[in-house]
């Protein structure tokens, strides 16, 4: 009986490290998501503001 309560409490202690671990991966995973959606929303900006014709252009294409 102890040798089986034994197994069962290393199964419990390695779900428990794995549920951890996936919890990790998942939190870095957002904050990586998060930033890489900022840098590109961030070069989108630059790439407008150092190229004016881009915005003279949608305007034109936009006016009736």
């Amino acid at each position: 009986m102890g040798s089986a309560l034994n197994r069962f409490a290393r199964a419990v202690s390695a779900l428990a490290e794995i549920i951890v671990v996936v919890t990790i991966i998942a939190l870095l995973a957002a904050i990586a998501t998060t930033g890489f959606l900022r840098a590109r929303k961030q070069r989108k900006l630059t790439e407008i503001r150092r190229n004016p014709s881009l915005v003279n252009s949608a305007v034109d294409r936009y006016t009736p």
